[in-house]
């Protein structure tokens, strides 16, 4: 609105400022056509203004927390400043809120508060503030529809650097169980295996468990495991236990087998470079092997891990699904919505017999 005045504005002094120009009258000259160029860079400024929509929390967990922000149009810069150690600050250049200061209080342990409003209109600045507990950090990531801030406590690495340890996603029978991938919180797991859809999903298949697989070679059989996408990752020990079986097989690749207590034990599919073998101790956390290019029967590099209670299979998700923040539980259950109608999707290929 504001924009369109200046602009019927502008239009409407044209003529007016023409007809003023003078040699014999310079300093309302200079003036004149000063306030033309002012209502011009300003209208154009006006309409070519990104606005922020909506700021919402995407995940939360006791260790992580992502906040997204919906922003139509183009962020022209974000400048990070943290005025000391618990409070980072995040401006927004040429981006516009329209409502009031928003302050929310999230139910994360590590989270203090979010807030935000508008800094400024000349130049126009919208402020994104978070308050976190001391040793947490926060830092922006660009989105697809606008950016993302994320915060982490002091377990949780930062994107794309592994760990050797991380925090528990699940507990199984009192057990507390990490990701099997370094580096990896419950979310990185999820975006991986339920959100990541394979190049071939007709000969790698889906990756949840209980998908059907070799239907394409005539001997179908259900997937026992959950695939995880990754490719030069290391591979850990979900909890403490003892390596019961390891080996190199032609469809596994390389796999490792642990115990753990009450009757729980892990399976490692798809490896390789194991740094385990039969009988050795482990901790929880500690690096098994590397995932490292395709291996086995698997089309692309993916760790295929099993979770078992006395010798049965079962799937790993529903016990991080019960550990989740609601937000995490919410995509969850959109991704297996989504792989149902992939499923379908993939049936149909195979009775047609069309491949990837």
């Amino acid at each position: 609105m504001i924009a369109a005045l200046r602009c019927c504005i502008l239009y409407s002094l044209k003529d007016a400022v023409i007809s003023r120009i003078s040699f014999r009258r310079p300093a309302r000259t200079v003036v004149t056509v000063f306030i033309l160029v002012f209502f011009s860079v300003s209208a154009a400024a006006q309409l070519n203004r990104a606005v922020l929509t909506s700021v919402n929390l995407i995940s939360a967990s006791p260790e992580s927390c992502r906040l997204g922000l919906e922003v139509r149009g183009q962020v022209q810069g974000i400048e990070t400043m943290s005025f000391d150690d618990g409070r980072f600050v995040f401006d927004l250049a040429s981006v516009a809120w329209g409502g009031p200061l928003r302050r929310v209080r999230p139910d994360v342990p590590g989270i203090r508060e979010y807030r935000f409003s508008q800094l400024s209109r000349d130049p126009l600045v919208t402020r994104i503030v978070v308050e976190v507990v001391a040793g947490w950090s926060c830092r922006s990531d660009l989105a697809p529809n606008g950016l993302r801030v994320v915060c982490s406590g002091p377990s949780v690495p930062e994107t794309g650097r592994l760990k050797e340890t991380g925090p528990d996603i699940a507990v199984v029978r009192g057990i507390g169980i990490s990701s099997p991938v370094a580096g990896l919180d419950a979310e990185g797991v999820i975006d991986r295996s339920l959100g990541f859809i394979p190049r071939d999903i007709v000969k790698d298949g889906l990756p949840n468990f209980g998908s059907v697989r070799d239907d394409w070679l005539g001997a179908p059989r259900s997937h026992k495991g959950l695939d995880i996408y990754g490719d030069k990752v290391i591979v850990q020990a979900v909890a403490d236990g003892k390596v019961v079986g390891s080996g190199l097989g032609k469809l596994a690749g390389g796999w490792v087998k642990i115990s753990h207590l009450n009757g729980v034990e892990s399976v490692y599919v798809h490896i390789k470079r194991l740094s385990v073998q039969t009988g050795d101790r482990v901790t929880g956390g500690q690096p098994i092997a590397e995932v490292d290019g395709a291996a086995g029967n698997a089309v692309q590099p993916q760790l295929h891990f099993e979770l078992r209670l006395d010798g049965q299979s079962v799937d790993p998700v529903p016990f991080i699904f019960e550990r989740a923040s609601e937000g995490l539980k919410r995509r969850i259950t959109l991704e297996i919505e989504r792989l149902e109608g992939l499923s379908l999707e993939r049936a149909s290929r195979v009775r047609q017999g069309v491949n990837e």
